[in-house]
């Protein structure tokens, strides 16, 4: 199908082939020859087989090339990288909610000294230099950047362009991005951009959706992270857990999301405390500087209490907070907990960062506190296996394990009890995601991504089912859309469909340059530069 003489033509790809690492670009093609780049979100992978991925972009993510970059939320698998994109020549704006504004900043900041410390840590082990993927100077240069938008508010970018930041419950701040583009004579295009997304969150009231938004033309681009459960699914048993530990007098560590997820626990802690439940004389601890951090922005940005009686913030970092929701509240601050208080064996309750038990404080605490049986790990969030938190979760009881404490190897028996639960999910599950499709009337056609594919592929069954549109197709980074106006014209192969082909082709590069060496002097050396690990955090 030929393109209409009077259209705007456009292309869209992603970076991210499942969860994490999540970028979406779109180049908009007008009938004068003149275009314009976005960019959705840029995230740093977290799964282990798309680790060689974050260490520059391909050639159509060119960073300079980009006119606007728009940031949904701050998780790091969909900000992560934005100080590598500043410095690889991004020189325009980033736009986002004023509530993600406040957090990107302890995010960044969090996720450099993470790079940087790894850095260290295999530069001393293979005797050479490491460079981080980014450092302090990049962040600073990316937040100067950052530009804060209202909710529900249209923001015309230029003559072509206007963007609107909707209400979205994934993360306080977060939001979904609706691009609209026109040209005259044109048909204009409406790009709705969900994120991840949740219909409500605790801590924040959504906004709803404008009803001027509802009734547009539009395309979706949706997450499907959980598009394989329903609501049905989840099953709401942290209370019951924790309230069976306390009887059994256990001491309760739990890994926790430094992000609303540390919030969300210690709410459900008090509501038991209000409701008479468990004991206010319990101690109950948070650890963690970014956990802290966090902590002291949900104080000032919350709509409700979510703070319990007798707690304790455990950060080297002196931290002033201005609260009203802190008046009357029994808070403690100290530099660590000491050792005379974690030998006790007397129920406590113990969060700490990170919520997959390897960065963060988890990894001092298990090693101090795993060889107990009076102890038990209560994870509150999905652990990938290549975590520290699913080998604990898999590893025999009695089994020795031995964790790397600031370079020190401390061996440990496991004899506490690992036990988790799925309710805190941020993410909507299918039932939920199609219910917001139904919202639009208009609706033309829906890119699916943030998924493993089999995941996906369920998803679109299901839409389909359901939901009479156009069109319904996955997005990853394997190809890349063409379309003009509402209609797609051509699918077509990226250049790197898969990890696999990467490999394969950096393979045929290295045996190119054998053969080169092979045939002239002087012999060739790769002096390629190496680079340290991307850290792994959290994406629910």
């Amino acid at each position: 199908m030929k393109p209409k003489l009077e259209a705007i033509n456009y292309e869209i790809s992603c970076l991210h082939q499942e969860v994490t690492g999540s970028s979406i670009a779109v180049t908009f093609h007008f009938p004068d020859k003149s275009s314009k780049r976005i960019l959705i979100d840029c995230g740093i992978f977290q799964e282990y087989d798309y680790e060689e991925y974050n260490y520059s972009f391909p050639s159509q993510f060119c960073p300079e090339n980009f006119d606007y970059v728009f940031l949904t939320h701050t998780h790091i698998d969909h900000c992560g990288r934005l100080p590598l994109l500043v410095k690889q020549g991004y020189y325009n704006y980033i736009y986002c909610t004023n509530q993600a504004k406040d957090l990107l900043k302890p995010a960044l900041f969090d996720c450099a000294k993470i790079l940087e410390s790894e850095a260290k840590n295999i530069s001393k082990k293979r005797r050479t230099i490491i460079e981080p993927l980014y450092d302090v100077d990049d962040i600073k240069k990316t937040l100067n950047k950052v530009r804060a938008m209202s909710y529900n508010e249209v923001y015309d970018l230029d003559d072509n362009l206007s963007v609107t930041f909707l209400g979205n419950g994934h993360l306080m701040g977060a939001a979904m991005v609706l691009v609209q583009v026109k040209y005259p004579f044109c048909e204009t295009i409406n790009l709705l951009f969900t994120g991840d997304y949740n219909v409500d969150n605790l801590f924040q009231e959504v906004p709803g959706i404008p009803k001027w938004v509802k009734n547009l033309k539009l395309i979706v681009i949706q997450e499907a992270t959980y598009g394989d459960s329903t609501t049905k699914d989840i099953r709401y048993d942290f209370d019951d857990i924790l309230l069976n530990l306390i009887e059994d007098n256990k001491v309760i560590l739990s890994p926790v999301i430094a992000c609303e997820r540390a919030e969300q626990v210690l709410l459900k802690i008090k509501r038991l405390q209000d409701n008479n439940l468990i004991s206010k004389k319990i101690p109950i601890y948070l650890s963690g500087t970014l956990a802290c951090e966090y902590f002291k922005i949900y104080c000032s940005k919350s709509i409700i209490d979510f703070i319990p009686e007798n707690l304790t913030l455990v950060t080297s970092k002196k931290i002033n907070i201005n609260s009203q929701i802190l008046e009357n509240k029994n808070i403690n601050f100290i530099d660590e907990i000491p050792d005379e208080i974690l030998a006790k064996k007397e129920t406590k309750i113990i969060l700490t960062t990170s919520g997959m038990a390897d960065k963060g404080k988890a990894p001092y605490y298990l090693s101090k506190l795993a060889n107990r049986d009076d102890v038990t790990v209560l994870f509150t969030c999905y652990v990938p296996s290549n975590t520290l938190g699913y080998t604990l979760k898999n590893i025999k009881r009695g089994s020795e394990y031995t964790f790397n404490i600031f370079g020190e190897k401390i061996k440990t028996k496991i004899n506490c009890e690992i036990c988790s639960c799925n309710e805190f999910s941020a993410h909507a599950k299918s039932d939920k995601l199609i219910d917001f499709l139904k919202l639009f009337p208009n609706i033309v056609g829906v890119f699916i991504n943030h998924g493993n594919l089999k995941t996906k592929e369920l998803y679109a069954q299901e839409i389909s089912d359901k939901i009479d549109m156009s069109f319904i197709d996955i997005l990853d980074r394997s190809i890349f859309y063409s379309l003009s106006d509402y209609e797609i014209l051509k699918v077509a192969n990226s250049k790197y469909s898969s990890i696999q082909e990467l490999k394969k082709y950096t393979k045929n590069q290295l045996r190119d340059r054998r053969l080169k060496v092979k045939r002239s002097k002087p012999r060739f050396k790769n002096n390629r530069l190496r680079r340290s690990r991307i850290p792994r955090f959290n994406y629910f």
